[in-house]
Order: structure tokens, then C-alpha cells, then sequence
């Protein structure tokens, strides 16, 4: 029996998910732990890819004949692709290292074309080519993290009401934010947390009243990026084309919704793909398959 082998990580967890040829699932192991090692280096990374592939069952694993990894971070050229390559080699003949921006856009889309606009962990706008080929934005950095941090100074600047401080103060440890060096704003998890429990107190008019300018900010920023960038490769403005939305900032109710809706006043050619419950894993075996058929015709 052949099988795929698909590996997605990002900053906060890595899935391995295992398929037969006709994409059926077989197996499907998730470790807590990012494997993008810009973040958690690269020994850790090299860890969780030995427990999640030691942890497929042995009459499974001996008949995976092709292993995509899409890996964020791990773009072409990326200059720890050496040391994962060697590692999945060791298991694999066949092995596709690449970063997460491709197989993020094809769990979602049935093209081999489109934009995608990242906001995990990480951030990015990309125009996916069908050759493979992707262009990148630079300089988008508001995601979850982004916004943890920026709410997290204006608290210990005092910048919000005692209401609003009050409320937020049942959630976070702001005398511990204070103590935080630099990298550790730009790591430690609790400032990722902080804009989920945003997300989750936003009904409360206190909350949505004070954080309503900061989120309109984030708001028009990711609908200008998204259109100018889109303006610029889709040549032909009267095709049709997909926008992927992937990445857990994304499930922030009032700023997904806001860029929907602007998206859709500037660009009324634009596809948006959003699910909350999108697997980029599913991405990675779709184009698993795609690569081993080719590898197969030649």
C-alpha cells in the first residue's frame, strides 16, 4: 500500500497527516510545538520531526513513498533547509521541503493560482503563481502577536480607561508584561494570547468602544496591503481570482469581517476563501500527490 506523508508547521503547532493515493486519510498526529526555526531553532524543530514521524505506525510509514514538509520559514533558500532535508532524507526517498505559503493557499483553493494573505505568528501577502512561482509584500507584521504587543504597551502606558484596564487585568498579568525584554514580547505566548482573549471580550462595550480605533487601524492596513498588492500582479482586473485568508488572526470576528467587506468594495473580482477550521496539512497532500505523479511521468 503507497502513501502520502504531509508535514505542516508554523510558529505554534506542527500536524503530520498520512493519506492514501486517493487522499484518503490514515493516520493524523498533531505535536504543540512550531517547527518554524526562525522561531524554536533548529534542533527543537529537528525534535518534533522525529517524534511525529517515529510516531506512525511502522506498516504505515514503510509504505510512504512521498513526504511533503511545508514548513513556515522554510522557503527556498532558507539557509536551515540543510539540516531538515538531511533528517527527512533519512526516512524518505522522496522529499519536498518548502515554506507554508503554498500549501496554505491550495487547502482552501482548487486553483493553482491566487493571493493569500498570512496572519498567524508570522505575516505575509503573496501572489501564488501556477508555475509555483510567489511574490511577496514586504513589511506586513500585524498579526496576533502584533496586536498582543500593541495593547500590551498602551496598558503599561496607561493609555486606557480604569474600566477597561480593570476588566483586562482578569486575563493578563500585567506586572509580569512589564518585566519582559524585547524577545520575549516577540515570544512568549502569553502576548499571542492576549489578542485572543481581545477577540473573546469584544461584545463588551467598554472593550470595543476603547480598542475600536486600534482594530480600525489593523483594519484599513490589511485592506490596503491586500488590494494595492492584488492591483499590482492581477493584470487582467476583469479575471476572477481566489484570496485565501489563513492564519489564526483571522478568527478575530470585527477585523476579518471589516477586510471582507472592504476587500469586496475595492475588488469585486476577488474569490475570499476563509475557513476556521482550514488544515494547510491538506494543502501539503494535495501537492504531495500532484509531485509524486509528476516524478512518476518522467
Amino acid at each position: 500500500m503507497k502513501y502520502l506523508l504531509a508535514i505542516n508547521g508554523g510558529g505554534s503547532k506542527t500536524d503530520f497527516l498520512v493519506t492514501d493515493m486517493d487522499l484518503k486519510s490514515v493516520y493524523s498526529y498533531t505535536i504543540k510545538s512550531g517547527t518554524n526555526p526562525w522561531y524554536h531553532g533548529v534542533e527543537n524543530v529537528l525534535k518534533v520531526f522525529r517524534d511525529g514521524i517515529e510516531s506512525i505506525p511502522q506498516n504505515i510509514l514503510a509504505g510512504i513513498v512521498y513526504c511533503y514538509a511545508g514548513i513556515s520559514g522554510c522557503k527556498e533558500g532558507s539557509h536551515y533547509n540543510t539540516d531538515i532535508q538531511l533528517l527527512l532524507n533519512t526516512y524518505f526517498s522522496e522529499v519536498k521541503l518548502d515554506g507554508d505559503l503554498e500549501p496554505s493557499f491550495r487547502s482552501l483553493s482548487d486553483s493553482k493560482d491566487g493571493y493569500i494573505a498570512v496572519a498567524g505568528t508570522g505575516t505575509a501577502i503573496a501572489h501564488i503563481s501556477s508555475g509555483g512561482r510567489i511574490y511577496y509584500l514586504d513589511g506586513v507584521a500585524s498579526g496576533g502577536r502584533y496586536l498582543g504587543y500593541l495593547i500590551g504597551k498602551l496598558l503599561l502606558a496607561d493609555k486606557f480607561s480604569t474600566a477597561f484596564f480593570e476588566i483586562i487585568s482578569k486575563y493578563v498579568d500585567l506586572s509580569e508584561f512589564a518585566k519582559y525584554t524585547y524577545r520575549e514580547w516577540f515570544t512568549n505566548d502569553k502576548v499571542l494570547q492576549l489578542s485572543v482573549n481581545l477577540n473573546d471580550l469584544i461584545d463588551n462595550e467598554v472593550i470595543f468602544r476603547e480598542l475600536r480605533p486600534y482594530l480600525d487601524l489593523l483594519v484599513n492596513q490589511w485592506s490596503y496591503r491586500i488590494i494595492n498588492f492584488a492591483y499590482k500582479y492581477n493584470y487582467n482586473h476583469r479575471e476572477k481570482f481566489d484570496l485565501v485568508l489563513s492564519g489564526n488572526f483571522w478568527n478575530f470576528n470585527y477585523i476579518r469581517e471589516n477586510v471582507i467587506n472592504e476587500i469586496r468594495i475595492g475588488m469585486n473580482n476577488c474569490n475570499i476563501l476563509y475557513s476556521h477550521d482550514s488544515n494547510p496539512a491538506l494543502g501539503c497532500i494535495k501537492l504531495a500527490k500532484e509531485n509524486y505523479c509528476s516524478l512518476k511521468k518522467s
